[in-house]
């Protein structure tokens, strides 16, 4: 009689070294691909965040010149060609010393 409740109770044992082993190992992997998917989300999030920030200040810029009347005129043709010293045809513009 005591043979077999020492076979039942081998035999009904708890998990082994290596099965442990192996779902530990299982639960690291997992949690390494969690992790790094966080991390990616975080950052799409904060790029998304500072866009968001940027149409807001530009909308409340432009909201700020409507109310005052104030037109913007670019510059940016003859900012060019001030700073590359080239006008229209392509021919450079030697200094006037």
């Amino acid at each position: 009689m005591f043979r077999t409740m020492r076979r039942m109770h081998r035999e009904e044992g708890g998990f082994t070294l290596v099965e442990l082993l192996i779902v530990v190992t299982i639960l690291g992997i997992l949690a390494a691909v969690v992790t790094t998917s966080l991390i990616g989300l975080t950052a799409t999030a904060k790029t998304n965040a500072c866009a968001e920030e940027l149409r807001t200040v530009q909308t409340a810029v432009d909201a700020l010149m409507a109310k005052n009347n104030i037109t913007v005129v670019t510059a940016q043709a003859a900012a060019t060609s001030t700073m590359t010293g080239v006008i229209g045809g392509g021919e450079a513009l030697s200094p006037n010393y």
